[in-house]
């Protein structure tokens, strides 16, 4: 688990060459991913609505990597005025019991 500052294309292709599992926040700039299907609702948590989506990823060598983006719209924004909390990961959905509820309620 980490925060969007690790949030690049080359360190999420690492990460999965390692075959390790990832929770990373998306920066707004990097890795830039593409949406590869359309935004779902999953549900509501204490502090927001929680969407999710596939999204893909390419390196400059054309290199892919589809990850889920897990979305939580605040009903309050965070101190830094944000009211979108993105994350990127390689769990899939079926493995991930404790990502969208219990990570989203801690933030």
């Amino acid at each position: 688990m980490a925060d969007r500052n690790f949030s690049t294309t080359r360190i999420l292709l690492g990460i999965h060459d390692k075959q390790a599992a990832f929770v990373i926040r998306e920066h707004g700039a990097s890795p830039n991913p593409t949406p590869v299907e359309e935004r779902r609702e999953e549900g509501r948590v204490e502090t927001g609505l929680v969407y999710e989506q596939a999204v893909g990823i390419e390196d400059e060598t054309g290199r892919q990597l589809r990850l889920r983006r897990i979305e939580l719209h605040l009903d309050e924004p965070t101190r830094h005025g944000e009211n979108i909390i993105r994350l990127l990961t390689n769990v899939l959905a079926e493995r991930d019991d404790c990502i969208t509820r219990t990570h989203m309620a801690a933030l």
